[in-house]
């Protein structure tokens, strides 16, 4: 599968796993953006189109 799609995969499944968790910790939710954010910074640079 393309990079893409996996990163989505594991975006949608972040953020539910942050939906039913909110209520009790929100910093989970903010864990879950951060490693999405790792994870695309990681596809980007390994892809080789590094952000200027």
């Amino acid at each position: 599968m393309p990079n893409k799609t996996i990163s989505a995969i594991i975006a949608i499944v972040i953020l539910e796993l942050g939906n039913m968790l909110t209520m009790q910790d929100e910093r989970i939710l903010y864990l879950g953006f951060g490693i999405i954010a790792s994870l695309g910074g990681l596809s980007i640079w390994r892809n080789g189109h590094k952000p200027t």
